[in-house]
């Protein structure tokens, strides 16, 4: 009986690493040049980018604005 539970627990914590998910790295990234060059130095190890250059105009239309560097669409490594 003893090892039957030993075995459960071992079945289960088995189980429990594999559907474990890997950790994502997010970067905040302005449009400055400081922000651009830390994400081309670090390219490799982002999996997500979280962009701060969009501003919501406070006008009476509440536009959209900014744009990201198309340098960073360029650096960005083609991956699933």
């Amino acid at each position: 009986m003893n090892h039957s539970i030993h075995a459960s627990i071992a079945i289960l914590c088995t189980g429990l690493i594999q559907t474990a998910h890997a950790q994502k790295t997010e970067f905040w990234m302005s449009n400055g040049a400081t922000s651009v060059a830390s994400f081309m130095a670090y390219k490799d190890k982002i999996d997500i980018i979280s962009p701060t250059w969009y501003q919501i105009d406070q006008g009476v239309c509440a536009w959209v604005l900014g744009e990201e560097d198309p340098a960073i669409w360029d650096a960005i490594p083609a991956r699933r």
